[in-house]
């Protein structure tokens, strides 16, 4: 077993011990419905005839670059997929979904065939728990509505047709609570 699988062992059981540890916390504050949010929005999907795609796997070596939505749309796709061609880039991340929580969906629909025509994958970029847009109280993980929204948000994504293309992946952004936990810690009443 080389070196490399060792260390990819150990950072998924790191990461099922963080998982566990983050159910935990919500089952100590009683959140009954954790994870019910997903199954809803698969039986949305279904009811509206979506279904998954198989795509085969997506090659995840080589250099990547992260864009906004309008540094393309400015610059123009063709040049900028020819850019990044250039250049050696083989994956770019662009911006569907920032803190203002508005969503962009038309620079993806041209960027992605012609990304793929040069072999570079399009991954959308997608801002969690930041979002100006959110009216019902601050955006967080706590939330089963917005954890709801993102999802469906997420899966818009995924099964977004453009021309027989899909995206390659998704990048999410600000999975944490905003602000400095030091300052909350501090600040928190002692239990």
């Amino acid at each position: 077993m080389g070196w490399l699988r060792v260390f990819s062992v150990i950072v998924v059981l790191g990461f099922l011990v963080l998982f566990s540890i983050f159910l935990s916390s919500f089952k100590e504050r009683g959140e009954e419905r954790l994870g019910f949010e997903l199954y809803e929005v698969l039986d949305e999907q279904e009811a509206e005839g979506i279904k998954p795609v198989s795509r085969g796997g997506v090659f995840l070596k080589g250099k990547a670059v992260w864009a906004y939505g309008s540094t393309v749309r400015d610059y123009g796709v063709n040049l900028v997929v020819d850019e990044l061609n250039r250049l050696g880039v083989r994956h770019l991340f662009l911006l569907v979904k920032g803190t203002s929580g508005t969503i962009v969906k038309e620079v993806l629909s041209e960027l992605t065939p012609k990304a793929h025509e040069k072999g570079i994958g399009v991954h959308a970029w997608i801002v969690c728990f930041s979002d100006a847009s959110w009216t019902s109280g601050k955006p967080s993980p706590e939330s089963y509505e917005y954890r709801k929204y993102l999802l469906r948000v997420i899966s818009g994504f995924l099964t977004m047709n453009m021309s027989g293309s899909f995206v390659d992946g998704i990048h999410l952004d600000y999975v944490r609570y905003s602000g400095n936990a030091r300052i909350s810690i501090a600040t928190s009443p002692p239990s």
